[in-house]
């Protein structure tokens, strides 16, 4: 007579299934409400930028100068603020810094996330340079630099 584990009865492989395919619809909400909680911050941030533009338009930057300067610009912040991310976690994994989450994060996360995470941030940010830029061209100077006082 072949007695079951307590284990065995209670999970089953269409249990598991489930909660892999719950588990991945809760991680691309996730990722889908993240993106847009980060895309107003950056676009408030570069209203609060858009006078310096406004500024580089009237001494003769074209289109194409500005969308690469805010292209730079927020790809350069994108990449500092990863870069000092790992850097802290580095520190937190070889026991220099002792922060509990990070432990945590480090624990469920491998290499190959945080290259997806940083791919993501960068293309949000080649995009938000993008969609900026032509705003800013959209506008005439004038307008934009009242808009800003």
């Amino acid at each position: 007579m072949i007695s079951k584990l307590p284990k065995d009865i209670l999970i089953n492989d269409n249990f598991v299934q489930f909660i892999q395919i719950f588990k991945t619809m809760i991680t691309g909400i996730l990722i889908v409400v993240l993106f847009f909680i980060s895309y107003f911050v950056i676009s408030i941030v570069l209203k609060s930028r858009k006078i310096y533009f406004s500024i580089i338009r009237i001494l003769g930057g074209t289109k194409k100068t500005c969308k690469r300067l805010l292209t730079l610009e927020l790809c350069s912040f994108a990449i500092l603020s990863v870069s000092i991310f790992t850097i802290i976690l580095l520190l937190n994994n070889m026991n220099l810094i002792d922060i509990y989450p990070l432990h945590q994060i480090s624990k469920y996360m491998n290499v190959k996330d945080f290259v997806t995470i940083y791919l993501i941030i960068i293309a949000m940010s080649i995009l938000l340079s993008i969609k900026f830029s032509k705003k800013v061209f959209k506008n005439t100077v004038i307008t934009s630099l009242r808009e800003d006082e």
